[in-house]
């Protein structure tokens, strides 16, 4: 077995995905428990790790994917290529210890014995509402600010509204070679600069790719070709990494549910499988695969390729199985 067959298949009982909010002081009772900072009088690092880091150790957790996507394209470690959320927690973290919260985290794994991947949400779009509306948007970061003919819709009043379809005005319009230049750009910024042990490249977080998407239309030929064709650009480039530093940058990628839904958004899964593009696959995780579908096609496709499948239970399936023993007539839902 190679090295890379052997990190790729490495056990991992659970892979915790850390959205990175834990940059995010708590200011009600409420935030605390969703794992928010809690600050005190000593060393701020501690602070960060205690969080949502600390509780993981002696549990299932084997595994720690972290997001540092704090909005759209703006990111709380430090990048030079993409927005940096200069302000708070981050800017904090660097002036104190010259270091950011995705350093910190490998730092952690490596102490405890943890994994650690970095996880890109690939066209995030909670930069669609405006700026300074809520503590995680910034409004646009500079790339769609500098390149607005990339944004899948003009903004618009109605645009910063609820609602999936009117938010994703704010996505990246993947059809265009300077998107995917620049989504390439940060990833092999991180795989470069920073010591992980893989990268996750989460296109479940968000979809639509491409401008039909919005209305509900598969994508056409060109645009999987276009997709996968960046698939091969981070692949080649995560191999030279690994060959420089003497051990393998693994490629993992997280997909809608089934292999139909990822190729309708522009996801060619079979394909990148064949040409050996994925070293991990992590599948579903939204509503449509929350406890209630079977995952033996995707993992039987996987496995024919020699590739390990993980399906996501996304933390908003408490609403429907924590609280069972409430009864039907008092189920609770995440509001109470």
């Amino acid at each position: 077995m190679t090295d890379r067959e052997t990190a790729r298949w490495r056990k991992r009982r659970i892979i915790y995905n850390n959205d990175g909010d834990d940059v995010v002081v708590a200011e009600t009772e409420n935030n605390f428990k969703e794992g928010l900072m809690a600050r005190g009088d000593g060393e701020l690092i501690d602070d960060l790790l205690n969080a949502r880091s600390v509780p993981l150790i002696g549990t299932g957790v084997d595994s720690i994917w972290y997001s540092t996507c704090m909005s759209g394209l703006t990111f709380t470690h430090q990048t030079k290529l993409g927005g940096f959320h200069d302000k708070g927690i981050p800017r904090e973290l660097i002036d104190r210890y010259d270091s950011d919260n995705l350093q910190i985290q490998i730092d952690y794994g490596r102490e405890h014995g943890k994994e650690v991947f970095w996880s890109l949400r690939m066209n995030d779009t909670h930069d669609a509402w405006p700026g300074g509306s809520h503590h995680l948007v910034d409004g646009l970061a500079p790339f769609k600010q500098t390149h607005p003919e990339c944004l899948l819709k003009e903004p618009d009043a109605a645009s910063a509204h609820p609602g999936a379809k009117k938010r994703s005005w704010s996505a990246a319009d993947f059809s265009r070679p300077e998107v995917r230049d620049h989504i390439f750009s940060l990833i092999q910024e991180v795989c470069q600069g920073y010591d992980v042990d893989g990268v996750e490249l989460d296109f479940l977080r968000s979809f639509p790719y491409f401008p039909g998407t919005r209305n509900w239309r598969a994508v056409g030929e060109q645009h999987l070709e276009a997709m996968t064709v960046l698939m091969r650009r981070v692949w080649h480039m995560a191999a030279q990494v690994s060959c420089k530093r003497g051990r393998p940058l693994l490629v993992a990628v997280r997909t809608p549910f089934s292999v139909t839904d990822a190729r309708f958004v522009g996801l060619d899964l079979e394909r990148w499988l064949e040409e050996g593009l994925i070293d991990l696959w992590v599948t579903g995780g939204l509503q449509e695969s929350i406890m209630t579908e079977s995952f033996e096609e995707m993992v039987e496709l996987a496995h024919e390729h020699g590739v390990p499948v993980y399906p996501c239970i996304e933390w908003g399936f408490w609403q429907h199985w924590d609280f069972l023993e409430d009864g039907a007539k008092e189920h609770r839902t995440r509001e109470q």
